[in-house]
């Protein structure tokens, strides 16, 4: 499938259980056709919210004029040289152009609600051929990683995003010349809040913009500031807590804690609940095994004790007389009947012995047939000498 027809969009469409009639679909899976153009047929798509193009051998964006509503283009792994054609499509929020062969980042002007744009493993070298970023201040999220940037002059550019919040710039020689590389961004860029591999907290970017101002000595001070600062909330915490202690103590007739007993009476506190609980968990095991000890030895007594009650059951009856069948009346009735067969029947309940691994007289009839096999054998081969000197 080289060519893109309305025919080859409907089979995919059908393929994926989606719609037949085309401006109903919000979404299109076009990716892996090796399509090397994108057809007009594609308008039909007026709904088409998102569209995958991922992994094709388009060189060109194109035809994309009617679908007014798209949101996402993911168009990486392509051969594109320049970003165009998207003039049309003003609701763009996310444009993935990666590993393709683009140099220079233009045409973004019309775009006015683009939130991400991801150029990484591209071809752009100079600043200049990222000027066009300057057109679209909504971008919040750029991924210019691996691509051969190598002027610092990037970094104003960089600083006239007003909006930038999320940069990849890793894999390009810049990083190398640019001295204290985190610091200086962090400090310069004042929305972000990620920076190439791991996120930009309060406390680096406080301490970063110190670094900025005053060097590795203001840096120093103000995490020490941030350390104290974070003191204080942990001593707030505590008094607080301590409020609550005593305002419960209070209600229950107690003497309030100082704020030097305070540690003592938590870890005496949890000390005793630890405690109770594994005296708890250790009663309830000792019960435990005290009644399954007590049910073993009823059972055993039980067991020894039912032959001899059966027998003086039986010897009563029989001398108290007997019904015209042989039998009295209790062990007439069914209950008292199986009662007693059970009774006769538990001493004759015995462990099989194990038997012997190997048995001795099966071992000496082995050997035997073995010795007549070899001399069967023997004489056969006899035989047949005595034929051969014939």
């Amino acid at each position: 499938m080289t060519e893109m027809t309305p025919v080859a969009l409907r089979d995919i469409c059908r393929e994926l259980k989606q719609y037949n009639t085309p401006e109903l679909n919000d979404k299109l899976y076009l990716h892996y056709k090796g399509w090397k153009n994108l057809d007009p047929c594609l308008g039909a798509y007026s709904g088409c919210k998102a569209i995958w193009l991922e992994g094709n051998g388009l060189q060109k964006i194109e035809n994309l004029d009617g679908l007014k509503e798209l949101r996402c283009l993911f168009a990486q792994q392509n051969l594109i040289e320049t970003i165009e054609g998207l003039e049309s499509n003003e609701q763009l929020d996310t444009i993935n152009l990666s590993n393709n062969q683009i140099t220079r980042i233009e045409n973004l002007a019309s775009l006015t609600k683009l939130n991400t744009l991801n150029l990484a493993s591209n071809k752009i070298v100079e600043v200049e051929a990222c000027s066009g970023l300057e057109e679209c201040p909504s971008i919040a999220v750029l991924d210019v990683s691996n691509n051969r940037i190598d002027d610092p002059a990037i970094l104003a550019l960089l600083e006239d995003m007003p909006n930038l919040k999320v940069l990849h710039l890793s894999g390009n020689p810049v990083v190398r010349k640019i001295p204290n590389y985190r610091k200086t961004l962090v400090s310069r860029l004042k929305m972000l809040t990620y920076l190439d591999d791991r996120p930009v907290f309060d406390d680096e970017r406080r301490c970063c913009e110190a670094w900025a101002v005053g060097g590795r000595e203001a840096e120093k001070a103000e995490r020490a500031a941030i350390q104290q600062e974070k003191d204080e909330r942990d001593r707030a915490n505590r008094e607080a807590f301590r409020r609550m202690i005593n305002e419960s103590r209070a209600r229950k007739g107690l003497a309030p804690v100082d704020d030097e007993n305070l540690d003592s009476n938590i870890q005496r506190n949890v000390g005793e609940a630890s405690d109770s609980t594994h005296t708890d968990i250790s009663e309830a095991s000792a019960s435990d095994v005290s009644m399954g000890s007590d049910t073993e030895g009823d059972d055993s007594n039980s067991m020894a004790s039912s032959p001899g009650q059966g027998r003086q059951k039986g010897e009563s009856t029989a001398s108290e007389g007997c019904s015209t069948d042989g039998e009295s009346e209790d062990e007439s009735r069914p209950d008292t009947r199986r009662r007693l067969e059970d009774d006769d029947a538990s001493p004759a309940m015995t462990v099989p012995s194990q038997q012997p691994a190997v048995i001795p007289e099966a071992l000496a009839a082995l050997e035997a047939d073995l010795a007549a096999a070899t001399a069967m054998a023997a004489a056969t081969e006899g035989v047949a000498n005595l034929e051969e000197l014939d």
